[in-house]
Order: C-alpha cells, then structure tokens, then sequence
C-alpha cells in the first residue's frame, strides 16, 4: 500500500512539474532571429507534450476517483480544433501541428484539474513566477545589464518586442490584483512565533500566491509605464475596474453616494468622463500613425469578412489575403491620402477577433466566441482570480496580435480549461473515453517531435544559407534552399529569397512558381516585383508592367514599383510613358526619406537626360540633314 502512495506521489508531482514547465517556455528564446526564436518555443511544447501526456495518463488510471464531467465548452473546443485544422491554408503538417499540440495540453490540464483542483493554485503561483521573472528582466535591459532582444527597443523581456512583452505583463496584473484583494488572513503568518508554524504557513499556497502577486504588482508598477504599450494600460485598467466592482464593495458605495448627493455624483462624474475623454485622445495623439495604420487594417480586414462571410479566407493566409484587399480598395479610390501614407503589409490584424473572422469566417469566430462566453460564465460561477486574467487577455486581444504568439495562446488554455470543471455542470463519460483521448494524444505528440525537429533544423539551415544569400551565390542558394522547401514552404521570407535566387540564376518560370506560392502568406508588393523582372528577362513587357502596377497598387507609398515601371518603358523605348513616370518618380515624396530612394530618383534623372540628350541630337542632325 505504501509503494503504491508513493507511485501515485511521484506521478502527481512529475505531472505538476511538466505542467508549470509549460508555462516557462516563454523564457526559452535566443538573441537569434525571431523565426527561429519561435520555432525554439514551440519545440519546448513538442518535447513537453509527450512527456505530460503519459504522465497524466498514468495519474489517470492510478486514481480512485476518476470524475471527469465533459462539458459544452469542451465539445466546442473540440470542434474548434478540427475546423482551425481543416481551413488551414499551408499544406505543410507543421502549419497544424500546434494547433494540435494546444489541444493535447488543454486535454491535460482538463483531466488533471478534474482529477485535482489543487493543481491550480500551483500553475497560478508559476504565472505569477513567469511575471516577476519577465518584470526583473525588463528592468535589467532598461539599466544596461543585460541586452534587449531588439536593437530599437531597450526592453523587450523575453519577446522581440516591447508590445507584446507589455501585454502578457497586463494579462497577470489583474490575476495578482485579485489575490492581493481577496486573500486577507494570510498576513497573519508575519505574526506566527515558533519556526515551524511559519514554515508551515508559508508552504501554503495561498499565502505564496499572496506574497508573489505582491511582488510582482510592484515590480509591474515599475516596468509597465517604461514600456509605453497602450492597449497594455487600458487591458489592465479595464480588468482592473471589473476587479474592483465584482471583489469589493465599491458598487454599493458608489449607489450609496449617489442616493446622497445626486449633484456632486454628477460633477464628479462628468469630470471623470471628460478624463477619460481627453486621456483617450491623448493615447490617440500619442502614436497618431500607429493608430490611423491599425483602423486602416480594420477596415480592410472588415472588408474581407464581407467577401468571404462563412468561412475565411484560410488559416494563416490573413497577410495575402488583406494584401489583395488592399489592392482592391487604392484601385477603387476609397482611400484618403492619410491612409495612403499609414498603409503597410501587415502579418497580423491587430485584432484578433476580427483575425479569426477573417481566417476562419463567421463558423470559427462563432465557436471562438462560444468557447470564450462559456469560459467567463465557468470562471466567473467559481469567483476564480483567473475570471480577470481572461479579461485582461480578451482587452489585449482587441487592439493586438497575442493569440499569434505561442506564450498567449499557453495562457488561453490554462484559462479555458480551468474554467470548466466545477464538479456539477457537465456529462460524466466512461473512464475508458479519457484513457483512449489521452492515449491518442501521446502517440501523436511523441510523432510531432520529430516533425518539430526537423523544421527547426530546416530554419537553423537557412540561418546558415542567409550568408550566401547576402554574397549574392544564387546559383548554389537556389540549390540549396530547393531541399529546404518541404519544410518552409509556408514561410513568406524564405519563399521571397528561394524566388529571388531563382530570379537571378534565370529560371524564370520557377521563380514566379514560388513567389506566388509565398504571397499566398505575405501582402508585401516585392514579390511582384520579382516576378515582373522575370517576366521583363523572358520579353513579356506586357506582364511585366501588370506586376509592377500591382505592387504600386498593393503600397502606393512605396516608391521601387514606380521606378521598376520607369526604367522599363525607357528600355522599351516607350518615349511618352517614360517621360509621365520619371516625372511621378523624380516628384514622389517617400514616406521614410533614404539613400536607396535618393539612389532611385538620381537613376531616373539620368536616364531622362540622356533621353532628353538623344531626342535633342536626332533633332539636331534632322536640322542639318535638311
């Protein structure tokens, strides 16, 4: 009987371990390229997924009790899952080995809190233990003692930038708020006397939970307003608020004055509006380009919606697909000049809700939103601190990309699955359903390892080749990133230099074969622009000045389509049409002023002079013929 306590022991405690692994992978991250920074996370969850699985299959079986209650929210997420896999748009496996792999540890966590609520106090302490790791690193880049991971940025965390470093600070400020306002006996323990019921006190969960979200509010006070994230303030002064209002007595006082002074409740409340107002417009005015580039993604991206309503456009095909929209709405003249000038080729929305419509149509934001409704209700039936954490990550989510970065999608998860079970909603199914799902989830975890594997060795390759890139070997590049395609061919980046290389070792119909492939995943115009200099090397002008207009059209901002189509028509001898767009070109007033531009515009001026020189030498030898 004992051996078997202390098996049942071991299990439980290895389980709680990989658990709070996972949500350290955050701080696996290299001063390496941000691609293969990722890749590195997501690696550490392939290795980890096994590894948990087995374990929670093994506490499973071991226990008494084995009381799992399936819930709606988990056949919705089930559903989910399958439908994100089915729209996805790569037809490479790792594209929805993630997805996946989010999956198999959502089945985790639902058995092990369904096996032990205790669980969850335990992975709170590691978010709160993530946070005061992340805030203390913050401060060391921001006092020199150690680099950032961006060379614009002073700190950055673990992330590569500042934006989303801010935001998973936001989404755990309101989780440590929350215990700091509802643990009240635990300061009792700096009155215990005797060491061991101190020691005792302190092993408590409640009571390190208590003292860490202490710590880190603190330290979050400090890092926070040096990271000048806005959506990060308004996500933790919102969840904040919603804190306040549901953990304290502060709606009955507020009624209570209101009753009493209608007047001074007015006063006061205008003020505070006109606060608001004006704090509003001043975030505003703060980063006035940011914010016109982000409605203007919001407005093409809704236009998206409307074009394809039900299902999306695909998973992971948001960047071509609002690279098309785009297009789409300069031809048409619905652009402002101010839009012209924000316009970028933006990889996310901004808006994560508004990326999953796009992606997926109304069927998956429909379910995205289900899952989301129910999870509130869950946690908001069990007063759980996590309610305002799941807030907090919803607010980022309106003005931001979190759910496309790995760390936030490991927070959603806990949040979800932490809201489901509590003991009586829900169906209980036969023990041998969670042994067979669990089962399922291993062996398909442990085969993702080595897919994992191998497309981190494919990016660590192309790292390599990046050099002989740059020395301009695109013979041997081309060769070589031919191996490389299997498992990067749904990366825009590497698809733009394997086209590129194809482009300049004159295999031309190949080279537009890939570019196309990679603007499938990218709105950037410099894609068409390698494929009108390969249709402008085959003698197709006609086709090389359709892909060059559609990258003008694509950025109007932008000023190397217009000098493409220059030099072509003075090549071509097109006389009228040169002249029209040197002119555009020498008269283009760039958004970000550069040596390359002022390079452009003096190429330009050379070759109309010398046309200019040309037209007046044939008049002048007309002239002397005659």
């Amino acid at each position: 009987m004992r051996v078997r306590d202390l098996a049942v022991f071991l299990v439980k405690t290895t389980t709680v371990l990989l658990s709070v692994a996972v949500f350290f992978i955050v701080f696996r991250v290299r001063k390496d390229t941000p691609l293969i920074a990722v890749a590195e996370k997501e690696q550490a969850l392939f290795w980890l997924m096994p590894c948990l699985t087995f374990f929670v299959l093994l506490w499973f079986c071991m226990a008494r009790e084995k009381r799992v209650r399936w819930t709606v929210a988990d056949l919705l997420a089930c559903v989910l899952l399958a439908y994100v896999v089915f729209r996805s748009g790569s037809r490479t496996e790792y594209a929805w080995a993630v997805p996946v792999a989010l999956g198999c540890l959502y089945l985790n966590l639902r058995i092990v809190f369904s096996l032990s609520r205790g669980v969850v106090p335990v992975l709170v302490l590691a978010l709160l233990s993530t946070g005061i790791a992340e805030a203390v690193t913050g401060l060391m880049q921001l006092y020199g003692m150690t680099s950032s991971n961006h060379s614009l940025f002073g700190m950055t965390g673990s992330f590569f930038n500042p934006g989303p470093y801010s935001n998973y600070l936001a989404v755990i400020v309101p989780v440590a708020f929350y215990y700091v306002l509802t643990l009240r006996a635990v300061p009792a323990v700096l009155s215990a006397s005797k060491g061991r019921a101190r020691f005792v006190r302190l092993s408590n969960p409640d009571t390190l939970i208590y003292y860490a979200s202490w710590l880190f509010l603190l330290l979050a006070l400090v890092v926070l307003p040096a990271t000048r994230g806005r959506i990060a303030w308004l996500a933790v002064l919102g969840s904040g608020l919603v804190a306040v209002c549901r953990e304290t007595p502060a709606p009955a006082y507020i009624r209570k004055f209101y009753r009493r002074r209608k007047f001074l409740f007015a006063t006061i409340g205008s003020a505070v509006l006109v606060l608001v107002v004006v704090s509003l417009v001043g975030l505003y005015r703060y980063k006035k380009d940011s914010a016109g580039g982000r409605w203007l993604i919001w407005n093409v991206s809704a236009q998206l919606i409307r074009e394809n309503p039900a299902f999306g456009v695909g998973t992971g095909c948001f960047a071509g697909a609002y690279g098309n929209a785009q297009e789409a709405s300069f031809v048409s003249g619905a652009m402002t000049e101010d839009q012209v000038r924000v316009a970028g080729a933006p990889d996310y929305a901004f808006n994560d809700f508004l990326q999953i419509a796009v992606e997926t149509g109304a069927a998956g934001a429909l379910l995205f939103l289900s899952v989301v409704v129910l999870s509130f209700r869950g946690l908001a039936r069990r007063r759980d601190g996590l309610l305002y954490g799941l807030t907090s990550l919803m607010i980022v989510s309106l003005a931001s990309y979190p759910l496309n970065l790995l760390p936030f999608c490991i927070l959603l998860v806990f949040f979800i699955a932490a809201a489901q079970d509590d003991g009586r909603s829900g169906r209980r199914f036969p023990a041998v359903v969670s042994v067979a799902l669990l089962s399922g989830a291993f062996a398909w975890s442990c085969c993702a390892v080595s897919g994992a594997e191998k497309r981190y060795r494919a990016l660590q390759d192309w790292k390599l080749l990046q050099g002989a890139y740059q020395l301009q070997d695109y013979r041997f590049v081309a060769g070589e990133y031919e191996e490389l395609y299997p498992e990067l061919c749904d990366e825009p980046r590497f698809l733009f230099e394997y086209g590129h290389a194809l482009n300049k070792s004159e295999r031309y119909f190949l080279s537009d074969w890939a570019l196309r492939r990679g603007a499938r995943f990218s709105g950037d115009p410099m894609f068409w622009n390698v494929m009108g200099n390969n249709s402008k090397a085959r003698g197709d002008v006609v086709a090389a000045e359709r892909y060059y207009q559609k990258a003008y059209r694509r950025l109007p901002n932008r000023l190397y389509p217009l000098y493409l189509l220059a030099k072509l028509y003075f090549e071509t001898g097109q006389d009228d049409k040169a002249r029209e767009m040197a002119d555009r070109v020498l008269s283009f007033d760039p958004k970000v002023p550069s040596t390359a531009v002022r390079e452009m515009k003096g190429e330009i001026r050379r070759l109309q002079n010398r046309e200019l020189s040309e037209t007046d030498s044939s008049v002048s030898s007309e002239m002397y013929g005659k």
